[in-house]
């Protein structure tokens, strides 16, 4: 719902001409972090022994 809402805020915000503009750089910045948040965690994960907590993996 959030995510949504900052997508109204930015299209509301600026004039007729720039809606498409607003719209898609409100919907790219989420795509991105996700995009590379989750490999870089998924990277980082095994640093920390998640598995051990969460699967019951002891080495």
């Amino acid at each position: 719902m959030v995510y949504r809402a900052f997508g109204d805020e930015a299209v509301r915000r600026v004039g007729t001409d720039n809606k498409g503009m607003a719209m898609a750089t409100s919907s790219a910045f989420p795509d991105l972090a996700m995009g590379l948040a989750s490999p870089l965690l998924g990277l980082i994960a095994p640093a920390g022994r998640i598995g051990e907590s969460i699967y019951g993996v002891w080495p």
